[in-house]
């Protein structure tokens, strides 16, 4: 991986970190509504912020699937303010089925064997299947294209 990327992917993680400790500082008011659970929701939170980190700092190659992770989390605040729409990745269906696609069309690959080679891929990388669906996607995007508004809409 270049050091271009990497300074990418650690600035990345930094920032989808600090909005979701931003988003459950947001709650901790409204968590006396909500009581024991969400109290609970918010220890969750941060306690997979806490952890993703360290397993992005101790193990570099699963970098890329805690950042996939972190946008999962970061899409249930897509309406916020600070919300970045470059964090949206899509559905993890709609994504693992558009890297499909695009394994079968460019490779010429059959389904069977386009899902065992993103599943062999992702599990020889330790890395989220989604995560390799979504860099795969990516890489195939068209020049100039941004993400789509309606990808923001809740379903």
């Amino acid at each position: 991986m270049r050091l271009s990327d990497t300074r990418h992917e650690t600035q990345l993680l930094d920032q989808l970190t600090l909005f979701l400790r931003q988003r459950v500082r947001d709650q901790v008011g409204t968590a006396d509504v909500g009581g024991t659970e969400g109290r609970l929701a918010e220890l969750r939170t941060l306690r997979q912020l806490q952890l993703g980190q360290a397993e992005a700092r101790t193990h570099p190659e699963r970098r890329g699937s805690v950042i996939a992770r972190f946008r999962r989390l970061a899409l249930v605040h897509r309406r916020h303010a600070d919300f970045d729409a470059s964090w949206v990745i899509g559905s993890p269906d709609t994504v693992v089925t558009d890297a499909l696609e695009l394994l079968v069309e460019h490779e010429r690959l059959d389904l069977a064997a386009a899902a065992t080679l993103l599943t062999s891929y992702a599990e020889e990388h330790r890395t989220d299947l989604v995560e390799v669906a979504a860099r795969l996607v990516a890489l195939h995007r068209p020049a100039g294209r941004s993400t789509d508004e309606a990808a923001l809409r809740p379903a």
